[in-house]
């Protein structure tokens, strides 16, 4: 019984390589046992049913393998025939099962060569291959070296911004003991101000104090003509000692240390007289209603501070006159029905003196 069939059949996968070799191992043994009675005409029968088989399975065209050989090995030839067709009609052409071992292991090579050389002329048409688990392996191989590559790399971006975070902390820390000292040389600061404040007030009280007893012998006359366009000390105390003796009707036997006016430049600017003795000064203020109905005033002669604040007692004491109250000015004070009021700057309102 000739060989070819049963290899042509395990190539086309009808049956397992370990079956066919016990087939043809079990053939072998049957053939040697019966050698006498094979006759040519069994022979030629067995071949002309082999190649009708052939035929009939080259029509199909490819035979998908079971396991069988590589797909490589089943592809259709240019002429669509397979190419196990062309290795057994070459195998056919004088091989019998005397010739070959039937033993030995499918020489694939041919069938491999052929498949090969028609590789460029049939395309492939095999339907797309299913990932199998060690192309997912492979790929999630590759997207770990990825993550790892980037994970590190966050993780550096993440060191090195906990490094900035650590020195932004470290100069806050710094920031913070430096103003805190700041503060406290602040507070140092703030009570010396306030202390020196304290004193500035009491200087300013003092000096405003000292101003206000120097002047205290000091009349203002505002109205009183000027003798010439240039008028001398001598000249203006003559006028004022005239307008004593005159308007006034008071001896002119006043001690006056200095008489001139406030400024030179100025015709109506007022003449400021200083008494050598105070009682001089208070005959003079206790006569000056007599000059009612005359253009000409006498007045008392303030600091600055004092002058401002007279202003803003003056429209106040009008108005408790005008509401029939007893009412003087005191220097820098309001004396109404016996109690004194003072302006409050602070506030800018008067207010009662405490007692």
């Amino acid at each position: 019984m000739p060989c070819c069939p049963h290899l042509f059949r395990a190539r086309c996968g009808c049956f397992t390589p370990v079956f066919v070799n016990f087939m043809l191992k079990r053939a072998r043994e049957k053939r040697l046992s019966r050698v006498k009675r094979v006759v040519p005409g069994t022979m030629f029968r067995s071949v002309v049913l082999v190649f009708v088989m052939a035929t009939l399975l080259l029509q199909c065209g490819d035979i998908e393998v079971n396991p069988g050989p590589p797909k490589s090995a089943a592809k259709t030839t240019g002429s669509g025939k397979s190419s196990v067709g062309a290795w057994l009609r070459s195998s056919t052409s004088g091989n019998t099962a005397d010739d070959m071992d039937v033993s030995a292991p499918v020489n694939t090579s041919t069938a491999n060569t052929l498949s090969a050389e028609n590789t460029n002329a049939v395309p492939n048409t095999d339907p797309p291959r299913e990932p199998t688990l060690h192309d997912v392996m492979e790929m999630l191989s590759g997207m770990k070296t990825e993550i790892n590559t980037k994970f590190e790399s966050i993780s550096n971006h993440i060191g090195s911004l906990n490094k900035s975070v650590s020195d932004l902390k470290k100069q806050v820390k710094d920031m913070s003991a430096e103003i805190r000292s700041l503060k406290e040389e602040n507070g140092g600061l703030q009570e010396e101000n306030s202390e020196l404040k304290g004193r500035l007030d009491d200087a300013e009280s003092k000096i405003d104090d000292l101003e206000g007893r120097s002047r205290r012998n000091n009349i203002l006359v505002h109205g009183l003509p000027r003798v010439g366009a240039q008028e001398t000390w001598e000249q203006c105390e003559g006028a004022l000692k005239d307008m004593f003796r005159e308007k006034m009707e008071l001896d002119d036997d006043f001690v006056m240390d200095r008489v001139h006016r406030l400024r030179q430049n100025d015709p109506n600017s007022p003449i400021i007289a200083h008494f050598a003795f105070s009682k001089d000064r208070e005959r003079v203020m206790r006569a000056k209603q007599k000059l009612k109905g005359s253009n000409i005033f006498i007045g008392e002669d303030f600091s600055k501070r004092v002058r401002e604040v007279r202003k803003k007692l003056s429209p106040f004491l009008k108005k408790v006159r005008d509401e029939g109250k007893r009412c003087k000015m005191v220097f820098d004070h309001l004396i109404i029905d016996g109690k004194h009021f003072h302006y409050n700057p602070n506030t800018a309102d008067i207010e009662e003196a405490s007692t």
